[in-house]
């Protein structure tokens, strides 16, 4: 029941900046974000193009920065490469935790040190947390989604159904989200698919591939009437525990940038 969130560049004014919703978009030759949700037209010969890649906070682009490191591996005399993440950024991202394990999981991070990814072995993976903050939750907070507004399920993380699908049903995607009794009435999707994948090192074996909407893919709906969600901030679908399956819900995906 423990849901590990991703970790997410937080370089600039201490915002993290998740990745960009597929309805915001920006011109090839310019730096202006543009809501195509919103847009009424665009100049004559620019064509909106998606950040597919990006990521955005509150107030701007962000980018992780990224070296190709050279490795000479003596045993099979070969040269090889390493895409890796330049040291120095700062990334944040939070844990949901029941009080039952809560202790434990402050306790793991409290230390402060890490290591991620691979080759933990030579010059890469070492990180240090720099900042902890715990949130307790003494009572619940709902969040009041109104009859006639429209609003945004934006993924924070890659979304993997409860069930497989070759073509996404969005609108049943949508429901299966936010609960199939929710009074919404679905609008328009912006998605992007990919292929999830990981690996089990106990077995030493690949995990079955599963199909995946990638972060940033939008859903935009209407409330047909009332209802709560127990946050802004949700999570649906499969291995929630392992970064994927965070939602958001927007507002005001309607507002022009």
């Amino acid at each position: 029941s423990v849901k590990f969130g991703n970790l997410y560049t937080t370089e600039k004014y201490g915002e993290t900046a998740y990745p960009a919703p597929f309805y915001l978009a920006k011109y090839k030759d310019g730096d202006d974000i543009i809501n195509i949700l919103s847009a009424k037209e665009h100049p004559q010969g620019k064509i909106p193009k998606p950040f597919k890649n990006g990521y955005l906070s509150r107030y701007d682009k962000a980018k992780v920065r990224m070296k190709v490191t050279y490795h000479h591996a003596h045993d099979e005399r070969i040269l090889y490469t390493q895409r890796c993440i330049e040291a120095g950024q700062v990334f944040s991202g939070s844990i949901y935790v029941s009080g039952e394990y809560a202790e434990c999981i402050v306790n793991l991070l409290r230390d402060g040190d890490l290591s991620l990814g691979r080759s933990k072995t030579a010059q890469y993976a070492t990180c240090r947390i720099v900042s902890l903050h715990c949130h307790a939750e003494a009572e619940k907070k709902e969040y009041i989604l109104e009859k006639g507004n429209s609003y945004a399920a934006v993924l924070r993380s890659d979304f993997i159904p409860s069930f497989s699908v070759s073509v996404p049903d969005s609108e049943s995607l949508l429901k299966g989200m936010l609960g199939e009794d929710k009074p919404v009435a679905f609008e328009k999707a912006f998605l992007l698919t990919r292929t999830a994948e990981g690996y089990n090192a106990k077995w030493n074996l690949k995990r079955p591939h599963r199909m995946a909407l990638k972060a940033g893919s939008t859903f935009v709906f209407k409330a047909t009437g009332n209802f709560e969600l127990p946050s802004s901030v949700i999570f649906a679908g499969e291995k929630q525990n392992e970064g994927v399956g965070m939602i958001e819900i927007l507002s005001d995906a309607y507002a022009a940038c």
